[in-house]
């Protein structure tokens, strides 16, 4: 017979910020996104500068 382990519980650790209202939920999610295509433009222009050497 299989043993049954319960699943894990979902745990929020110390450092999660929790948005306080959907404005500031909104607010996180605007930085966390501008944040990736900041990253991923300087991802594109270094591979525009590698092309340009091939």
């Amino acid at each position: 017979m299989q043993e049954i382990v319960p699943a894990p519980q979902q745990t929020v650790s110390a450092d999660t910020v929790q948005p306080q209202s959907t404005e500031q939920a909104w607010e996180m999610f605007q930085l966390m996104f501008a944040e990736v295509v900041a990253e991923a433009e300087g991802i594109l222009s270094s591979w525009d500068r590698l092309s340009s050497v091939f």
